[in-house]
């Protein structure tokens, strides 16, 4: 039973025929919400519970997988280095040329080996030592053994983040009028919504940046103010605070009324109330607001941006005040000019004390597997690095008496590698390097 397990765990074949059915999962998640195939949904496809069976069986076979690697990688000694099995694995024989005397001259030539084995990097050291042999391992790059390991862990991390925002996640969205407080239970603070202020390019009719200014007391007493942005979210007691979006209120204004230049009466008004002049037998209601007032093409008074450039107000006026139905309807502007030269015994209208209360729209995010998913993506980077670009090379080396007395020969066999053309040309260099040791012997 256990060697079953075993090999369905470690089966590639399974594998792949799963990493393939979640690609394609993903692939329909992103497709419109609307579509329905065989009862499934692109929103519900990732909560459907054979779909977290098939991330089920990643997470422990990746999981299997980084405990065994990583048993080896660890179990692994210096000098633990298994001839291959294949020995016409790049192989590399030299045969050198030694005078009289035969155990002091290959001792020491194995040592000269050795050194020049050590000059290319490697940890090179001598097995066997005798009269007749000259036997020794060498490896370099061992760090490149974890890369596998790595990358195993690092996906079973994402997926256990995956997990955890998905059973204890928590993201809502919160709206803040200016002047309100408002208690965040996970973050264990207290906001405050002190201004919210749009800031615009200078040129254009865009918005730059969004500013929520946050006056904030943790529950050890601690008070600070903190400007909320777009793309630039704060960190509260463990709750991300992102600046998503805002409404805007007008509580109201006050209307000026003028005859012959001169001011009539003011009346403050909200927004769709009627309200009668006390000076006026007339009754005056305000209907609409428009932030930055323009007139269309065809002739219609519209807004040109939600910015407040150029704000106007649209007054329904009844004449007498108990009218059902208005008897003009006039847009106003702001009181900007003097009326000292309008002599008509005809109201004229502006308004002042235009009055804006925003809200703040904000986006609270709690979510614990955030660390388990970065740390995962942390090792995936780092394990694919190393598996590319620190790649482990070994090799075993043997110097043994020719049957002709006067020759030795050294045999070096490469353990196999992932870069088999460049362990090639480097034992190949390796064996130039020898041919010189011996020349130098010889001499």
């Amino acid at each position: 039973m256990q060697q079953k397990l075993r090999q369905v765990f470690q089966s590639i074949r399974i594998a792949n025929t799963v990493l393939f059915l979640v690609v394609l999962c993903a692939i329909f998640g992103t497709l419109p919400p609307d579509l329905n195939f065989l009862s499934f949904t692109p929103q519900s496809i990732f909560r459907s519970p054979w779909f977290c069976l098939l991330l089920g069986y990643l997470a422990v076979s990746m999981l299997w997988l980084a405990f065994i690697r990583t048993a080896r990688v660890l179990s692994r000694q210096p000098n633990d280095f298994s001839p291959p099995s294949n020995r016409e694995s790049l192989p590399f024989i030299q045969e050198v040329v030694l005078p009289a005397g035969r155990c002091g001259r290959l001792n020491s030539f194995g040592n000269a080996v050795l050194q020049v084995i050590k000059a290319y990097g490697y940890r090179a050291f001598a097995q066997n030592k005798s009269e007749s042999e000259y036997s020794f391992y060498a490896a370099k790059n061992s760090l490149g053994y974890w890369g596998s390991p790595l990358v195993h862990f690092g996906f079973v991390m994402v997926l256990a983040g995956g997990l955890l925002t998905f059973l204890f996640s928590d993201v809502r969205d919160l709206s803040i009028r200016e002047g309100e407080t408002v208690d965040i239970v996970y973050a264990q603070a207290k906001v405050k919504l002190e201004k919210f202020s749009v800031v615009l390019y200078p040129s254009r009719l865009e918005p730059e940046q969004y500013v929520s200014r946050l006056l904030i007391r943790d529950k050890e007493g601690r008070v600070w103010r903190e400007d909320l942005k777009v793309n630039h979210p704060l960190m509260i007691g463990g709750t991300k605070f992102f600046q998503m979006r805002y409404q805007i209120e007008i509580p109201g204004l006050e209307l000026v009324a003028y005859r012959q230049g001169l001011p009539v009466e003011a009346v403050p008004l909200k927004l769709g109330e009627r309200k009668p002049l006390e000076q006026v037998p007339i009754a005056v209601e305000v209907k609409e607001v428009l932030p930055d007032f323009a007139i269309s093409a065809a002739g219609k008074a519209e807004s040109r941006s939600p910015y407040f450039r150029n704000p106007a107000v649209l007054v329904s006026v009844y004449d007498p005040p108990q009218s059902a139905v208005a008897a003009k309807k006039v847009w106003v502007f702001p009181d900007l000019v003097s009326h000292d030269s309008q002599k008509s015994d005809e109201l004229q209208f502006t308004f002042r004390k235009l009055k804006k209360r925003y809200s703040s729209g904000i986006k609270l995010s709690r979510d614990p597997g955030v660390l388990f998913a970065y740390s995962g993506f942390l090792f995936l980077i780092l394990g694919t690095f190393i598996s590319g670009f620190i790649i482990p090379r070994a090799l075993t080396g043997c110097l043994r008496l020719h049957p002709d007395q006067g020759k030795f020969m050294i045999e070096i066999l490469g353990h196999p590698a992932k870069d088999r053309y460049g362990f090639e040309r480097e034992l190949k260099a390796l064996g130039n390097a020898m041919t010189r040791i011996k020349l130098e012997a010889a001499s």
